[in-house]
């Protein structure tokens, strides 16, 4: 039962992967109640911090919570320093995305206290990435560029160019709103070059993404902005698409900040 369970809990992680992300929640959910009849909290904790992953990105907001706070609380009982700090990240996440960027905080530098404890380089560079983009919510740009530097600097010493992307992104994004134009170009420049080297990247890259970089060419009115908010509205209907279920393709549409600023 336990390996039928994993195998279930593996192909969950593939269609989220492949961004079907009501398909991966059956397969998660299935595991989830195995490894309940089998009492292994180990194992699920990690299928609820996926139903809760799943879950920020279809929007659904209020099933993540309930799935990342059971997950917390079952990392905490086990003392699994790692599982805490990214439980912790992923609900900072879900609330800046909820457009509560105070509740967001405290959980996010709570997850940056522990993984500089744990020295685990790769989450530390998502921990700083999250920030940046939770100071961004809170107009602190300044910081948020710094944040997103850390990010940067770490994906990109590590050969991870598509998360440095959205470091990048980040990046622009931060100078633009600092009145910044000459960096923020040169920022946006390099991040558009690498989509265009990489179509494969752009059609899997995080529509945050095409939205800060949007907005900084809209701002300094680039004659491409246009065509890009195209390209973006083409990404998001055919992954809105993926999605069979109404109810959940409406919160994928309308509850994500990013999505919204996209259809406008």
């Amino acid at each position: 039962m336990s390996v039928e369970a994993e195998v279930l809990g593996s192909l969950g992680v593939g269609l989220t992967a492949q961004g079907d992300l009501v398909g991966s929640q059956a397969y998660h959910k299935e595991a989830l109640a195995i490894f309940r009849r089998l009492t292994m909290p180990e194992k699920e904790q990690w299928i609820l911090g996926q139903l809760g992953y799943s879950s920020i990105k279809l929007g659904d907001y209020a099933a993540a919570e309930k799935q990342l706070t059971d997950a917390l609380m079952i990392a905490t009982q086990l003392k699994d320093a790692f599982w805490q700090a990214w439980l912790k990240l992923r609900l900072g996440w879900m609330w800046d995305e909820r457009g509560e960027a105070d509740k967001a905080l405290p959980f996010i530098t709570e997850a940056f206290q522990t993984v500089e404890q744990l020295q685990h380089i790769p989450l530390k560079a998502r921990v700083l990435y999250d920030w940046g983009n939770v100071l961004i919510s809170q107009a602190n740009w300044a910081n948020a560029e710094l944040k997103f530097q850390g990010a940067y600097d770490i994906w990109d010493e590590r050969g991870q160019t598509e998360n440095a992307m959205l470091a990048l992104a980040g990046l622009a994004y931060a100078a633009h709103q600092q009145e910044n134009s000459t960096v923020a170009a040169a920022r946006a420049e390099q991040l558009w070059l690498t989509l265009q080297e990489s179509p494969a990247f752009g059609e899997r890259a995080d529509l945050k993404l095409y939205w800060m970089l949007g907005t900084v060419w809209q701002g300094l009115g680039d004659s491409r902005t246009g065509d890009l908010w195209k390209e973006a509205r083409v990404l998001l209907q055919q992954r809105s698409e993926k999605i069979q279920d109404d109810e959940a393709r409406q919160m994928f549409l309308q509850n994500m900040p990013a999505h919204r600023a996209i259809m406008k």
